[in-house]
């Protein structure tokens, strides 16, 4: 069974599911125009824990790896943004993870 994490904005919904053993990990896009719905996909560099919005146009998503991944609305592109892993941090230390 999968899980899914969804973000929207304006007829658009940009989600991630948690497949077991899934051989590719993609963002999903839906549209919506009225009655009629789109489902297209964007290739993930790994597969994703969580996804956020932080403004209007940024995208924000953490992945199995532990870096923060950005893309925008249109989702045709989704870059790595930390510069260290979350994983790789120290414990128990509250320092904000470097962003390029």
């Amino acid at each position: 069974m999968a899980t899914q994490k969804t973000t929207k904005q304006d007829g658009r919904s940009l989600f991630i599911t948690r497949q077991q053993q899934a051989s590719t990990t993609v963002l999903y896009v839906l549209d919506q125009q009225g009655e009629q719905f789109s489902l297209s996909t964007t290739a993930l560099p790994c597969a994703m824990q969580a996804i956020t919005k932080i403004d209007d146009s940024t995208v924000i998503m953490i992945g199995d790896d532990g870096h923060l991944y950005q893309t925008d609305w249109q989702a045709k592109k989704v870059k790595k943004t930390s510069a260290q892993s979350l994983l790789d941090a120290p414990k128990n230390n509250n320092n904000d993870i470097a962003v390029p």
